[in-house]
Formats: structure tokens, sequence, C-alpha cells
């Protein structure tokens, strides 16, 4: 973890150490297995407490398009996602803005993801202290430490992106909102006991309603 109100020297030591650790490589089968594993140990008990996020790229015809998902852990609802033209800061910026900006969490919120460079840059912590969230990254060398969305782009890829041919940039885009509304609104999820996460979200708010934001 690195609080929010690190120091200066904490943020600076913090960010070289991760920028020279690699990960190496790790079986497909035993990486599959470890993350469905963790996706079930990997909770919290209220909404807006642990968001995890994740970019990935998502290629058609010639063109690299990256997705940025962030999802809420108690839910599991995709609560922000953005596209861009390349993996980088900015594109992690925006789509973490545009949901805390709709989202409204109070401070304390942990944003879990990796440790590529977009997520570990100085901007990006300046970003969430201002927002008075705190950062926790992947350890080392552990592929499996953001099961949770993990497992959401293995499933959007295997029932979207490899089954679909997409001839234009509106044509996916539009694929993936469809998706995410569906994986939100419609999908049960065996975790939340066959609800959806708009379903969970809705429950949890009615009995908590002094929670709301």
């Amino acid at each position: 973890w690195l609080p929010q109100d690190a120091s200066e020297e904490e943020m600076e030591r913090a960010i070289k150490l991760i920028k020279t650790e690699l990960p190496p490589e790790a079986a497909r089968a035993r990486y599959k297995a470890k993350l469905r594993d963790k996706a079930a140990r990997f909770t919290e008990d209220a909404p807006n407490k642990l968001w995890v996020c994740d970019v990935s790229e998502v290629a058609f015809m010639h063109t690299k398009l990256y997705l940025c998902v962030i999802i809420d852990v108690f839910s599991r609802k995709v609560v922000g996602w953005k596209t861009g033209g390349s993996n980088c800061t900015r594109l992690v910026k925006a789509t973490f803005e545009k949901s805390f900006a709709e989202r409204k969490p109070n401070p304390g919120l942990v944003f879990h993801t990796d440790r590529g460079s977009p997520n570990i840059s100085r901007r990006f912590f300046d970003c969430l202290r201002k927002h008075q969230a705190m950062m926790s990254l992947s350890r080392p060398h552990v592929p499996t430490d953001n099961p949770v969305v993990e497992s959401f782009f293995r499933n959007f890829k295997s029932e979207i992106i490899y089954t679909q041919r997409f001839t234009s940039l509106d044509s996916i885009l539009k694929a993936i909102a469809r998706y995410i509304d569906i994986y939100n609104g419609l999908r049960p999820h065996g975790f939340l006991g066959n609800k959806t996460p708009n379903m969970a979200e809705a429950e949890y708010f009615a009995e908590h309603p002094t929670n709301l934001g």
C-alpha cells in the first residue's frame, strides 16, 4: 500500500522500486487456476471501498485500441471504462476521474492495479492523492494479483473480440458498451449469489441509504 498522505520521499522511493522489478513468465494453466482462486477471495463489504483497474489491448483490422476498465470489487460492477490509442497514464487517469465524478466515493478509496508504467507514474500518484484515494499494487512477479479485472477481460475477449469481426471503430465501441451494459445489468454472477452487479448495489443501498456517495 502507498497511503494517501505519503511523503514526497516515500513516493519517489516507491516509484523507483516498482520500476526496477519485472515479472517473469508464468505457466498458462497455473495462471488461470490462481486467477480463479484469487478472484473468489477478492471481496469487500460495501461499494466504493475497493476498485480494481486494468488496461487491455483490443486489436481489430490493422488498428490497436486500448480499453481501460475499473470494477468495484463489492458488486463486480464496471463503474467506468474508456478507450484510447495507447496504453498511457492519460487513459488510466481519465477513466479514474470519470468514475470518481460519477460514483463520488468517500475518502479512503483503495485503487488496485498492476505495476504497468501508466499506473505508477507521478501524474497518476498525484491524481489519487488529490482525490484522497490510496494506491494498491500487485506484488512483483505475481501476475494473478489482479484477478477480478483479469477475469473480466478474459471473458470479454472470448465472448466478443474473438467471435466477431469489427470493421470500424464505431462498431467495436458499440460492442464494448453493449457488453458492459449486459455485464452490469443482465448477467447473473455466481459470486453475487446469481444477482447482477446492478441488483447487488441496489439491494445494498436500499439497506444502507446513508452510504450513497
